[in-house]
């Protein structure tokens, strides 16, 4: 257990999240599966079908984890490119000051016009002309 926090926290330092919660999890289930069938002689009632069937089902979930995992990193990637293009937006704007009043920023989001809308869930806003 001591091993498995060392090494889950060197991956975190040194990799993403998204990359190494998934290999994480997975390692740790193949490991588990393995172990409990060595432990408790599961493999000695395998039958030539249930040895067939077992690494398919071993290689679906570990697929499934790849694939959801994949999904995450493209969310994430999708995120930070909104973020980017809005900051690269308002990077100019944000400091747009009303001469006759102090110097509190311009409220950029109720001052644009267009067919600007943003969509995702840590927006829940809609700006319009």
């Amino acid at each position: 257990m001591l091993l498995q926090q060392h090494f889950l926290a060197k991956g975190l330092q040194l990799f993403d999240t998204l990359l190494i919660v998934p290999v994480f999890s997975s390692t740790f289930m193949f490991s588990s599966i393995i172990a409990g069938g060595v432990y408790y002689r599961e493999f000695d009632a395998f039958t030539t079908t249930s040895w067939a069937c077992f690494p398919i089902g071993i290689a679906l979930v570990l697929v499934g984890v790849y694939i959801l995992s994949g999904r995450q990193k493209q969310a994430q990637a999708e995120h930070e490119k909104r973020m980017g293009e809005l900051e690269a937006t308002s990077s100019s704007d944000h400091t747009i000051k009303d001469r006759g009043s102090s110097d509190k920023p311009a409220n950029i989001l109720s001052e644009r016009s267009g067919d600007e809308e943003m969509h995702g869930p840590d927006h829940g806003y809609h700006t319009s002309g």
